[in-house]
């Protein structure tokens, strides 16, 4: 029997995926799969922006695929992830769309409720002591070869 788990925090853990003094920041593209120590392979793929950027709290997307690369691997740590604005507002994901790919795989979206006005700069995931970074382009969208 294989068993799904999917880590997410819906909440406080904005300072855990945040940067603190001694991280190590790796710039990342987006569509660039990236291998981290907790034995998966996250790929952020693109961002759709809330349908009315105006509205407060609109919430926005963040397309993902993560697969595990080792037998009981992680799948997705999403409490890991942060949004930061353009304003300089850190958020965690308050939501998600993720459904299985086969039994290693997930992807779908995770959700961020960004203020009326704001626009995400980049995206950040903890991965221990390094914190991996995606910078969000000013036009949504996938990710371009």
């Amino acid at each position: 029997m294989t068993r799904t788990a999917v880590g997410l925090i819906l909440g406080g853990a904005v300072l855990v995926a945040g940067c603190r003094s001694g991280d190590q920041i790796s710039d990342v593209r987006l569509g660039q799969p990236v291998p981290t120590r907790a034995g998966n392979v996250v790929t952020l793929e693109g961002w759709r922006p809330g349908a009315d950027p105006s509205a407060p709290g609109h919430q926005s997307g963040l397309a993902l695929k993560s697969c595990r690369t080792r037998p009981r691997g992680l799948l997705l740590d999403a409490g890991g992830f942060a949004l930061r604005t353009v304003a300089g507002v850190v958020l965690a994901p308050n939501g998600s769309n993720l459904s299985a790919v086969g039994p290693d795989c997930l992807e779908g979206e995770l959700t961020f409720a960004v203020p009326a006005g704001d626009r995400p700069r980049f995206v950040t995931y903890r991965a221990g002591a390094t914190v991996l970074r995606w910078r969000i382009p000013s036009s949504p969208g996938p990710a371009t070869p």
